[in-house]
Order: C-alpha cells, then structure tokens, then sequence
C-alpha cells in the first residue's frame, strides 16, 4: 500500500465515523426537525440532506485542492502535503 493509498483511506475511515458520532450536527438538526407539527419527517430530512451535503462539498474542496497542489506544485514533499490535507480535514471536522 502506497502512502497516497493509506492517506485515502485514512480519509475516507475518518470521514465515516466524523459522520455517525452523535456530535456531528445532523443529529441536532433531526431532533429539532421532528418537533415540527405539519412534516416531522420531511422536515428531518430535509434539515439533515442540508448539512450533510454541505459537509460532503466542503470534504471534495478539500481533495480538489489537495490534487491539484499535488499535481501542479512539485517542490512540497508527498509526506507535508499529506500532513496538510489532513489538519484541512480535521479542521472541518471539527468546525462542521
């Protein structure tokens, strides 16, 4: 396995579990969409499709930048570049 290979999956395990622990935001979202009268469903949906995408979009920012630096930007050593797509996405771990 190469380190390219390792760094995408650590991405991608990373990103998994960021999305089902209970203090990620579409957790809140549904809860609070549930409480709606008319369409708690719909609503819980809905809320949750929203911060979900927003994330998902955020995360392929994140690797667009990360292979075009890579591919276009030679001096930076492969092991800094992976370090900093990866402080990139723990960053929006953490704030998303």
């Amino acid at each position: 396995m190469t380190t390219q290979d390792a760094t995408l999956l650590g991405v991608i395990v990373f990103g998994l579990l960021r999305g089902i622990s209970p203090s990620h935001g579409w957790t809140v979202a549904v809860l609070y969409s549930i409480r709606n009268k008319r369409s708690p469903l719909l609503g819980s949906i809905v809320s949750s499709g929203i911060i979900a995408g927003a994330y998902f979009l955020s995360s392929i920012i994140v690797i667009i930048a990360y292979i075009l630096v890579s591919t276009f930007i030679i001096q930076i050593p492969q092991l800094y570049l992976n370090y900093a797509v990866a402080i990139a996405l723990g960053i929006l771990a953490v704030t998303c």
